[in-house]
């Protein structure tokens, strides 16, 4: 028989019970209004009362603070710092819990790692009282947060206007990820409203390493950016939002790289009119791509995104680089393409564009479909489909000044009955572009396109083709382009974004 040391063995087991004990593993802590902050926290009836308290206690790491559905916490701001694998959340029923931050920042949490935040109302901080964040996150490496609901008009009082935003993440690293967030109404009372500072849904400063996602939340009424990604070339993608009434920009990618932006939908409802924020005395954009300082956007993508419905411009470039867009809808916007000098390489195709609304520029060029004013390289338009039947753009595509532009192989159709409507617009200015199998149609109208100061008509077909290989004047055939069905007949080219159903 084996004999057993008993002391050594108690010894093992008292160190492994002192090890495992107190604060030495993750516990749950529980946040209410009628709670004791002489109570332990640890459970619903020993529950703490206020954010003093979760302030003054030393957490470990994995710990838990639940706060309670229903109640509004008033005290000051929540401040959590040098903490790993921490999380905020929610527990027992009702609204979610509120946190008021007595009209400063409601919640602050910096120096962490492995953070996650989810289903609670940011809604605190009347939005004149203090600028900053309702929900601020600075250096933290990884971070989730889920469920967040903030209305910036939730809390109502009097004091200076300064800009905010309702979530910040500002040089933060890891895997980040943003879901299921509702945040609305940040801005001023008569939103939207220009010469402010700007208001935010989400802002995503200067992340310093990893990747970050931004899923499946809905932000509108912003008087500025819904989203916007600030001086980061980290990956990251965009997806799954409904982003609607921005007074600026739905998403703002400023000096930014790797951004993949797809599966969103961006509208304006009818009682939002004009634009907020600083005010750029142009349109408001449902996604822009420029610089931030003296850094070129570059290398992002925007694919499968709904743009419908709204007094804007749906995508516009700026300074910007590699950009490729692609797989989109447009309906009803002024603007589905809209790009500014310094832009270099540029892929737009597979898009459809129905019924765009007229957009004068200089000289009555309409920019209301597809626009260039650029004298850098690189625009490549091709396999789009542009139908124009309720709309009342008369050029459907805009070229004002372009160096090296390339458009082929897309179906371009003016159902336009004005006098001057045309599918191509060309202004003498810059290189001529490289055009080539294209169809070019209005069953209303002979004119087809304008070229370097000149007229062509259905009937100079051959002339045009002297210039421009495999461009046709006829109709392309498809299926039923006035509702919606821009799949083409089996006999038709397959040119366009829709081939055949």
């Amino acid at each position: 028989m084996k004999k057993i040391n008993l002391g050594i063995g108690f010894g093992i087991i008292m160190i492994s019970l002192c090890l495992f004990s107190g604060t030495g593993y993750a516990e749950t802590y529980y946040v209410k209004n009628s709670g004791n902050d002489k109570s332990s926290g640890l459970d619903d009836k020993n529950a703490w009362r206020t954010i003093d308290k979760v302030n003054s206690f030393e957490f470990s790491a994995g710990d838990v603070v639940l706060f309670n559905r229903g109640d509004t916490f008033f005290d000051k701001l929540l401040l959590i710092k040098n903490l790993e694998n921490f999380t905020i959340a929610d527990y027992g029923e009702g609204e979610k819990p509120l946190f008021d931050g007595n009209k400063i920042q409601p919640i602050l949490i910096s120096d962490s790692k492995n953070v996650t935040v989810r289903n609670i109302d940011i809604s605190g901080q009347e939005w004149k009282m203090d600028k900053g964040s309702n929900l601020y996150f600075k250096n933290v490496e990884s971070l989730i947060i889920d469920g967040v609901y903030g209305n910036g008009h939730t809390i109502k009082g009097k004091g200076k206007s300064e800009g905010k935003t309702a979530i910040t993440i500002n040089a933060c690293s890891g895997i980040i990820e943003i879901k299921n967030c509702e945040l609305l109404n940040w801005g001023p009372y008569d939103l939207p409203k220009t010469d402010t500072n700007d208001f935010m849904g989400i802002a995503l400063y200067k992340m310093e390493s990893g990747e970050y996602s931004i899923h499946n939340n809905k932000i509108y009424n912003i008087n500025a950016d819904c989203i916007q990604v600030y001086l980061t070339k980290e990956k990251g993608t965009i997806y799954k939002n409904v982003l609607y009434n921005a007074g600026e920009d739905s998403i703002d990618v400023k000096g930014s790289e790797n951004v993949e932006i797809h599966d969103n939908e961006f509208y304006r409802t009818a009682d939002f009119l004009g634009e907020g924020g600083s005010g750029s005395g142009g349109l408001p954009t449902y996604i822009v791509v420029h610089e931030g300082g003296d850094l070129y956007s570059k290398n992002n993508t925007i694919r499968s995104n709904r743009f419908k419905d709204g007094d804007c411009i749906a995508i516009k470039l700026g300074k910007a680089e590699d950009t490729i867009v692609h797989d989109n809808s447009f309906s009803n916007v002024k603007s589905a393409l809209y790009i500014q000098n310094l832009v270099k390489n540029t892929l737009f195709h597979h898009n459809i564009i129905e019924n765009p609304q007229s957009r004068l520029v200089l000289r009555d060029i309409d920019a209301g479909s597809i626009y260039e004013n650029n004298s850098h390289t690189g625009t490549q338009i091709y396999n789009n489909t542009i139908y124009n039947g309720e709309g009342n753009c008369k050029h459907l595509i805009s070229l004002e000044c372009s160096k090296g532009t390339v458009i082929y192989n897309n179906i371009v159709y003016q159902n336009n009955a004005s006098e001057d409507a045309l599918g191509l617009y060309h202004n003498s200015c810059g290189d001529e572009p490289v055009i080539s199998n294209n169809y070019w149609y209005n069953p209303n109208k002979i004119n087809r396109n304008h070229y370097s100061k000149k007229i062509y008509t259905a009937n100079m077909q051959k002339e045009w083709n002297e210039k421009h290989s495999g461009d046709k004047f006829d109709d392309p055939l498809m299926n039923d382009p006035g509702d919606g069905d821009y799949s083409l007949y089996e006999k038709s080219l397959k040119w366009g974004a829709v081939y055949e159903k």
